[in-house]
């Protein structure tokens, strides 16, 4: 019963102070791994880029669309039921990984049946092959689960940072080393099973559980009941968020859906790095809070302080978006830019709003969740059906009207169930916003007075490295500047929070 008694004893551990320095800890090593790692991820990134052609992310974009589809269904919405708990016995436990065990091997074997109606939906002959593949993906997928979530449920993620960090680095050498032997849209494949392969064997060096032979227990049914839910939750975000890469794959063709999954790809790899730090931690630490009001002030502080982060980010990438993929991807890739200056500008808010949901977890509503994700999802099909019929340009302006509707309806409900004002909410935001807007119009006078845009001035003769470099400098230098006086008491609190973690290093 060492489990339990682990379980309780964190459940102790509620007051907010010690949750929030839990919860920096925590980012702090899934920053300090995904960092480390990152470096090399993007190096791979760019390499297959200019190894492979937008064809092969294409096919593989159609393959991991069915994937996609299929592993939400993946644990049935347990991992989040396991976590948000408050109490865990080891008989609990057990009983859900032979659970998952059982749901990853039906998956594995639906994915090798849709492969040939996958093939036939694109008609690309060559999907099935890569669909089959995948499809190895899901039974270790379901062997890592269970540990997985008990690494995140007590908050140890200095652990599960590196395991996720080696896993990720595995995946991209296989890649690279399978498209240098001419394996093409299968390199991307053979990555994704390598990661779930050194992560299913991982996490179980540093989470002592083992399973025992118990199938069912008196909570099973309650695990299911809430895992439903998450599930329904799951595929209606699957819903809003994928459709348009659905509607491109079918409509655009194969080089042009590449070109905007691509373009997707590069615009999101930022937020979705960033969230990748967050997300493990959002629904433990979340959930450790019993005081309503405290859980709030909680929330806020985080929004403000991921937006402060991630806001210049984004628009740093949007400034310089003109010469970066030219210079990253090469000419061929072109086309991307428009699409990539749109998607990084949504993607701050995307960020922010990936913290609603565990959020509503957490105090036990995932049905608003889900309420949410129907909408979003009538909104998305609506939007995107009808932006396809004018190519990508039309989706692009799908997502500028759809998304801000959808997400300022998420907050008004997410408002009324959490307990807080929406105008609340958005001032909170203030003073990040205000601080990226004068950041924006300084990157603006220096673009514009120095011509260091390709479209302001066809007869510049700065190197397009050297404008990417000037233009980032001078958002870095703006940025600091307006932070310390916009928010000094926040600047000094990341100044010291940076310096930790730097001792902490050495």
């Amino acid at each position: 019963m060492a489990i339990a008694k682990k379980a309780r004893h964190l459940d102790n551990i509620s007051n907010q102070e010690t949750v929030k320095k839990k919860f920096a800890s925590s980012i702090g090593w899934m920053a300090i791994n995904k960092v480390v790692t990152q470096i090399g991820t993007w190096i791979v990134t760019i390499l297959l880029a200019r190894i492979l052609n937008p064809s092969d992310y294409g096919l593989v974009g159609m393959a991991t669309l069915v994937s996609g589809v299929v592993s939400l269904t993946g644990d049935f919405g347990l991992s989040v039921s396991l976590i948000q708990k408050k109490e865990l016995t080891e008989e609990e436990t057990s009983a859900m990984f032979w659970q998952y065990l059982v749901i990853g091997c039906c998956l594995t074997v639906l994915m090798y049946v849709l492969a040939p109606l996958g093939a036939k939906f694109w008609g690309e002959p060559e999907l099935v092959r890569l669909m089959r593949l995948l499809s190895i993906s899901f039974f270790f997928n379901a062997l890592s689960e269970i540990p997985a979530g008990l690494l995140k449920r007590k908050m140890k993620f200095k652990e599960f940072g590196l395991v996720m960090s080696i896993a990720a680095m595995a995946g991209s050498l296989v890649s690279i080393s399978s498209a240098l032997l001419g394996f093409g849209a299968a390199s991307l494949v053979f990555g994704i099973i390598a990661i779930s392969v050194v992560k299913s064997t991982l996490v179980f060096v540093w989470e002592p559980f083992r399973p025992k032979l118990i199938f069912r227990t008196k909570e099973s049914g309650s695990h299911l009941k809430f895992g439903a839910t998450v599930t329904g939750q799951r595929y209606l975000w699957w819903l809003y968020s994928e459709i348009d890469f659905w509607l491109a794959s079918k409509f655009l063709g194969k080089d042009l859906y590449g070109i905007y999954s691509m373009a997707f790809y590069m615009a999101s790899a930022p937020m979705e790095k960033l969230y990748s730090v967050l997300q493990p931690v959002l629904l433990p630490a979340f959930s450790r809070f019993e005081k309503r009001d405290e859980l709030i002030d909680f929330f806020f502080v985080l929004v403000k302080k991921s937006a402060y982060l991630a806001f210049p980010v984004f628009l740093l990438l949007f400034w310089v978006a003109d010469d970066l993929i030219i210079v990253l991807l090469g000419k061929k890739w072109e086309a991307a830019i428009p699409i990539f200056k749109v998607i990084v500008l949504l993607s701050s808010i995307r960020l922010i709003s990936d913290y609603h949901s565990p959020l509503l977890n957490a105090i036990g509503r995932p049905d608003v969740g889900l309420k949410n994700m129907a909408l979003g999802a009538v909104l998305a099909i609506i939007a995107f059906s009808i932006g396809v019929q004018y190519g990508i340009q039309g989706l692009i302006i799908a997502w500028l009207i759809f998304y801000p509707v959808f997400i300022t309806l998420y907050v008004v409900s997410l408002a009324r169930v959490v307990g807080f004002r929406v105008k609340d909410y958005f001032h909170n935001l203030f003073k990040p916003v205000l601080l990226n807007t004068l950041m924006s119009l300084t990157v603006f006078v220096c673009i514009s007075g120095f011509k260091l845009s390709p479209y302001l001035s066809a007869d510049s003769s700065v190197p397009a490295i050297l404008r990417i470099g000037i233009i980032s400098f001078t958002a870095l230098l703006a940025y600091l500047l307006f932070f310390y006086y916009l928010d000094r008491e926040l600047f000094s609190w990341c100044k010291g929070f940076i310096t930790r973690k730097k001792k902490l290093i050495s």
